[in-house]
């Protein structure tokens, strides 16, 4: 089923994985509130891109579970293209960018992002997370869940 779709895994941008209020501490954290992004995972999507080149000036993109914004903030500065965020949270806006309050894997909302993107989507991208739980084995199989969801998805609308 999945054939034919290139993915691509890349660790996360190296910094402290403190929580809560130790997020004040965090080099990486300062760094993304300085440059005006929502959080530090802008870093991991910049890192991403300067090693692959994936996205191009004139890509129209849809970044799932999208919320607080950074991957989108960063695609918005990467591509002239559309640029599209999908996530169950609002998302507060971000000039240039579409977002959309919903489940990506509703037929609905993947008609309303193919809608939006004009009917071509180049790049999916996605960081989503589940709400945690605190039972690793049950975060675990439920992060599977969403990444494999978010890669049927790409190969479905890409």
């Amino acid at each position: 089923m999945l054939d034919g779709c290139k993915y691509i895994c890349q660790p996360q941008v190296e910094g402290n994985l403190a929580m809560g209020s130790q997020w004040s501490k965090d080099s990486v954290y300062k760094k993304a509130m300085k440059a005006g992004y929502r959080a530090r995972a802008a870093y991991k999507l910049l890192e991403i891109q300067q090693r692959n080149d994936i996205i191009r000036p004139s890509d129209n993109v849809v970044d799932l579970g999208a919320a607080p914004g950074s991957w989108l903030q960063v695609l918005r500065d990467l591509t002239g293209g559309k640029v599209i965020g999908v996530d169950l949270n609002p998302i507060a806006p971000i000039g240039g960018v579409t977002t959309i309050v919903g489940d990506f894997t509703d037929p609905l909302v993947q008609e309303r992002i193919r809608e939006e993107a004009g009917g071509i989507i180049n790049i999916v991208v996605s960081d989503a997370s589940p709400k945690l739980s605190g039972q690793k084995t049950y975060d675990q199989a439920r992060a599977i869940g969403l990444g494999e969801d978010a890669l049927a998805f790409a190969c479905t609308l890409l």
